[in-house]
């Protein structure tokens, strides 16, 4: 049994993909499940682990033993699911706000470009990165002032 586990790491290591099947096929349903306690939603939970298999093999991960093994990949679900929380949360925080600012704009009657509502308008129910969000919040913003 040991040395099976020792097995298991080290084609982990060597990056063997029928060590990556054997991770798969022993640890994706219990990872999953564990992700959808924090996110209630089994497509981004399976998106999570999907991108946590990935990155491992990416990134050549190594690993010394199966408890630091198990530990890695249950903190690391963790963390992402927290994280998609906190981006889902950002996004919708940043809808109300883009809400917000289109009514009173509407209510100032200040005038916008039809393009330049299309676009913004998508940006927000396409949930673009969040970076361009907020560069159109100061944009609006600073609009609003004039």
């Amino acid at each position: 049994m040991n040395e099976e586990k020792s097995s298991f790491i080290k084609g982990i290591n060597e990056q063997h993909p029928a060590a990556y099947h054997q991770l798969y096929n022993e640890y994706y349903k219990a990872l999953v499940l564990y992700a959808i306690n924090f996110l209630s939603s089994q497509q981004a939970a399976e998106d999570i682990v999907q991108d946590l298999f990935a990155t491992m093999w990416e990134k050549k991960m190594r690993f010394l033993s199966l408890p630091s093994f198990r530990t890695y990949l249950y903190n690391s679900i963790r963390n992402a699911s927290l994280n998609y929380l906190k981006h889902q949360n950002v996004e919708s925080l940043y809808l109300e706000r883009l809400a917000t600012l289109i009514e009173k704009s509407q209510k100032k009657k200040i005038p916008m470009k039809k393009k330049y509502t299309d676009y913004y308008f998508v940006l927000s129910i396409n949930c673009q990165h969040a970076a361009g969000k907020y560069s159109y919040y100061i944009w609006m913003e600073k609009r609003m002032k004039k």
